[in-house]
């Protein structure tokens, strides 16, 4: 794989967070995975994998697109190892002194409506907070796991403490499996992780059914409120492992995936600039005039 852009300290900096991800498979694997995440941040979107592919990372990677189907179909890497990494990482922002605070966890689900009738997955859902009187419709039914963890903020001159929302996983049901028994599949992976925390559980009455509470009620750690409760993940992590970042800890997670997009395009931008000028001309009078119109003449500097 070339390594022409992995020299670019925004990238190889996301290329190290976002291999962390899947640290059970091979190294080769884990550098596809995290081109790919990269790909996503940098186009603020990801339609397909063949849309990445021909936007961004044909243009960057010397890897074929068939490359990046058989990274993603490795029986290594699951959403459920994924989710589990997701919660270390977000137990590791959590500062020594709130150790002893709780974790929440919440569970929740929400509906896509969808207007096709070839979509995978698609089926006939009931949503009682419509308004139009059409109560039933064709669509996705998704169930998310939300874990809030504490830090601290400061506001005027004192430390808070605050907690921030992470989005661990997301499952869509398929009709097979009722999203009760998904719910209880969200919170199994990640449980014996927090075995050692007190944890509180936050769902909607929905679920405050047996399978549910017996789940809960196995982990002595976990005490129940019956409460109605989202891809941002490492966006919302990010802001506290990383200091060149942490002017972000408190805001949209949107806002620190734009300025991560614009950053990433011009590092693509100065390297190929690099590239195309150390091919025509060894100049380092070209070159620092190059990086002083990419990042600016104190970063040049």
């Amino acid at each position: 794989m070339s390594q022409l852009y992995t020299s670019q300290p925004t990238v190889n900096r996301l290329l190290t967070i976002f291999s962390s991800l899947f640290h059970s498979a091979t190294r080769p694997t884990r550098h596809l995975l995290a081109w790919l995440l990269i790909a996503q941040l940098a186009l603020e979107s990801a339609s397909s994998v063949r849309c990445l592919f021909r936007q961004f990372l044909s243009k960057q990677t010397d890897v074929s697109l068939n490359s990046y189907y058989r990274a993603l179909g490795n029986g290594l890497v699951t959403d459920a190892s994924i989710r589990r990494a997701l919660t270390l990482r977000a137990l590791a922002i959590v500062p020594e002194a709130l150790r002893q605070e709780p974790i929440l966890l919440s569970v929740d689900d929400t509906t896509i409506a969808k207007w096709g009738k070839h979509f995978d997955s698609v089926s006939i859902l009931y949503d009682h907070a419509k308004h139009d009187g059409r109560f039933y419709f064709n669509g996705h039914a998704i169930l998310s796991l939300t874990m809030n963890v504490p830090v601290l903020h400061e506001n005027a001159g004192k430390q808070q403490i605050r907690y921030i929302a992470v989005p661990i996983g997301y499952v869509m049901s398929n009709g097979e499996a009722s999203k009760l028994t998904l719910a209880c599949q969200l919170l199994d992976e990640v449980m014996p992780i927090l075995e050692k925390r007190q944890v509180i559980l936050f769902f909607d009455s929905r679920y405050a059914k047996r399978e549910l509470l017996a789940l809960a009620l196995s982990h002595p750690n976990e005490h129940l409120l019956n409460l109605t409760n989202a891809g941002h993940m490492l966006m919302k992590i990010l802001p506290y492992e990383d200091e060149r970042l942490s002017v972000y800890q408190f805001k949209s997670p949107q806002e620190l995936r734009h300025a991560l997009s614009q950053r990433i395009h011009k590092e693509v931008f100065f390297a190929t600039l690099v590239s195309k000028a150390q091919s025509s001309i060894n100049s380092s009078t070209l070159l620092k005039a190059l990086q002083a119109l990419a990042w600016g003449d104190e970063q040049a500097a």
